[in-house]
């Protein structure tokens, strides 16, 4: 079967373009749960390169020539530097809650993990983490900083993020 797919991908990807292109919405709102902030967002299309300005209440115009692509790209750096701000200081004020340093923290958009932590200790998390209710936001930084004592998931481990979190089967369940 996986050999004729392959000798009829042309005309396969030919008759997949005969399909109507899903079109993209522009949001008009993101709600940021972990930081309780609600953000509305207007769009002005006029001549001029793509801009997003944030007003101090929280409002967000991107402007210019753009598209969905350049829209989505905006969107993505301003969550991104939120995630630098308010992320980082939550890691920062857990790590020294709890005795557990780190070397440095990054804001990423990995596809497929909240977070990770290196051997030598450098921690990365998603900015799509500031769409998380904050007690799961709490459950992943506490995760990665319990991995710069115990890299492994084994017993140690968890037993680490227990003692931080009681409730951390729930939390890991509902962020599967």
């Amino acid at each position: 079967k996986i050999k004729k797919i392959i000798k009829n991908k042309k005309w396969i990807c030919k008759q997949l373009n005969h399909f109507p292109k899903e079109k993209q919405t522009f949001p008009t709102e993101l709600h940021l749960k972990a930081i309780e902030q609600k953000t509305s967002i207007s769009y002005q299309k006029i001549i001029g390169r793509c801009r997003l300005l944030e007003t101090p209440d929280y409002n967000i115009t991107i402007m210019g020539d753009f598209d969905w692509v350049k829209a989505k790209k905006k969107l993505k750096q301003w969550l991104m530097h939120k995630g630098s701000v308010y992320l980082v200081d939550w890691v920062d004020a857990f790590s020294i809650k709890f005795d557990l340093p780190y070397n440095k923290v990054a804001i990423k958009g990995q596809k497929t993990i909240w977070g990770s932590c290196t051997f030598d200790n450098n921690i990365s998390l998603n900015y799509k983490l500031l769409f998380a209710p904050k007690y799961l936001v709490n459950y992943i930084i506490i995760h990665e900083l319990c991995h710069t004592k115990i890299l492994k998931h084994n017993k140690k481990f968890w037993d680490l993020v227990k003692s931080f979190d009681i409730n951390y089967k729930e939390h890991r369940n509902e962020l599967n």
